[in-house]
């Protein structure tokens, strides 16, 4: 099909070779236009879109880019969060004609699109601290004062400390980091301004657990040693997911029902936490394959899987033990990735 723009190609979409309704940014940094996603989220099947079933039988929505032809996975759970789920490309003025068209829109504002993209910025909120909690001068690190007890497994521990951020957000994806400094107890995650519920990532002693609607699963195949935790929020796809940001592992997905506006929240029992704001969503949280951290549970199989080789991460493990012990300043904010592909180019 001949690109109705003419010379000036940037305005169409590479699927339908029209003007661009909305141009959403794909997984894969491509973009789509918004028209060809409701086509495909309609039929299951159109407009560049295909529908598929990941090995573990969960259906997923995935997109055939029509420019570097792979297959992406969108970082929704059914096909009626697509068009919410990705963020605007600022660089493409959309035909407001066009997209008049289009059935469903995403609305977001300029500066939850800047954000979404470009990485949420916020401070931990001194004002939303809880008493035992101690802040640093930059409100990106938070200690506590004395020390809980994290040997508590009951179904339901009494809570822990709590801080929020700075910012509640209520449209868009957003994507932080936590440096957990050898804590062995907190929770990560995001709590709703208007109900209280919170959705977390939970580490007590040697054991995860995902806590969520007054529950709490066990996650048997996270290793102790995790340094990092990336926490990947997509408020339109209706999800939170974590990650290992080092290599890259997906960890764990919490079901999630939001009640918006939300807050990135922490909770301390011991130790120290470290912020990592302000980065945009890396790729590999859009992509789900099989992780070696999760597989059948058995019968005495433990808490993690003992086998894993974690090869050169442990230079990178010990990288961040180093950072910890010699300066408490919360400067380089900077994505563990990226350092990890650095120590791996001067390595090879």
């Amino acid at each position: 099909m001949a690109c109705v723009c003419g010379d000036d190609a940037s305005r169409c979409c590479a699927s339908c070779r029209r003007v661009f309704d909305v141009a959403l940014i794909l997984p894969c940094s491509h973009t789509l236009c918004a028209r060809c996603l409701a086509e495909g989220a309609g039929s299951g099947r159109g407009g560049g879109v295909v529908m598929g079933v990941a090995p573990a039988s969960r259906l997923i929505c995935a997109v055939l880019c029509p420019n570097c032809r792979h297959s992406v996975e969108l970082p929704c759970f059914d096909w009626s969060s697509a068009l919410t789920c990705l963020p605007f490309d600022p660089t493409v003025t959309p035909d407001p004609k066009a997209s008049e068209e289009t059935d469903g829109s995403v609305d977001l504002s300029e500066e939850e699109m800047e954000s979404s993209v470009t990485g949420l910025v916020f401070t931990l909120d001194s004002s939303r601290s809880d008493s035992p909690l101690r802040l640093s001068g930059s409100a990106l690190s938070v200690s506590i004062t004395g020390q809980v007890c994290c040997e508590d497994e009951r179904n339901d521990p009494p809570p822990l400390p709590q801080v929020c951020g700075s910012v509640s957000v209520s449209r868009g994806q957003y994507y932080w980091e936590i440096d957990v400094c050898n804590s062995a107890l907190y929770r990560i995650g995001v709590i709703s301004s208007c109900d209280g519920r919170g959705w977390w990532l939970e580490r007590r002693g040697l054991a995860y657990h995902a806590v969520f609607d007054g529950r709490r699963e066990l996650l048997p195949f996270i290793p102790p040693h995790l340094k990092t935790v990336g926490v990947f929020l997509n408020v339109g796809g209706a999800s939170i997911t974590f990650h290992n940001p080092v290599t890259q592992e997906f960890l764990a997905a919490v079901p999630s029902h939001f009640s918006v506006p939300l807050r990135p929240a922490l909770q301390l029992g011991q130790g120290r936490l470290k912020l990592r704001p302000g980065l945009p969503p890396p790729n590999h949280v859009f992509l789900s394959p099989s992780s070696t951290y999760r597989g059948p549970g058995g019968a005495g199989s433990g808490r993690w899987r003992r086998g894993l080789s974690f090869g050169s991460v442990r230079a990178v493990v010990q990288k961040f033990e180093e950072m910890s012990t010699v300066s408490d300043s919360d400067s380089g904010l900077v994505s563990s990735v990226g350092s990890l592909s650095e120590h791996n180019t001067s390595t090879e």
